[in-house]
């Protein structure tokens, strides 16, 4: 098949989804063709890019500019408390689940206990520093 812009033999050409012409790859997209129907391609881009929206429960709202400070302290808001409670909880658990294979040892309740409290301690030691270098840089956390 040859494409309709430079002749060229094309053994997959790509069809423009607006006049329908087969083309190579240089010539595949509607800018590079002079498609007749680029009034159609135009307006279809501005109209998707206008309508997108994702999903409500991935929706942040982010003011931009100067962090809030309190008087030079490491400033937490209410929807990064719930979020480090809810990883405690999961390193919680997950560390506990690492333990119920050494069950044998006669003293496992303080070994599970002790298990989970190292793996924690260090999980909130690592997202508190990565907070406290955002914010000690003037980035948002």
């Amino acid at each position: 098949m040859k494409c309709r812009k430079c002749g060229q033999e094309t053994f997959l050409p790509f069809q423009c989804p607006y006049c329908g012409d087969k083309f190579c790859t240089a010539h595949r997209l509607p800018e590079n063709h002079d498609c007749p129907r680029m009034e159609v391609a135009r307006a279809q881009k501005q109209e998707n890019a206008v309508t997108f929206q994702g999903p409500s429960s991935y929706e942040y709202k982010v003011t931009y500019g100067a962090p809030r400070r309190a008087k030079g302290r490491i400033f937490f808001s209410p929807k990064e408390i719930k979020h480090l409670a809810l990883g405690t909880l999961l390193v919680i658990g997950i560390s506990l689940s690492f333990g119920f294979g050494m069950l044998e040892q006669t003293d496992w309740a303080v070994f599970l206990s002790a298990l989970a409290a190292v793996i924690t301690l260090s999980f909130f030691t690592h997202e508190l520093a990565h907070k406290f270098t955002a914010q000690r840089r003037g980035l948002w956390a």
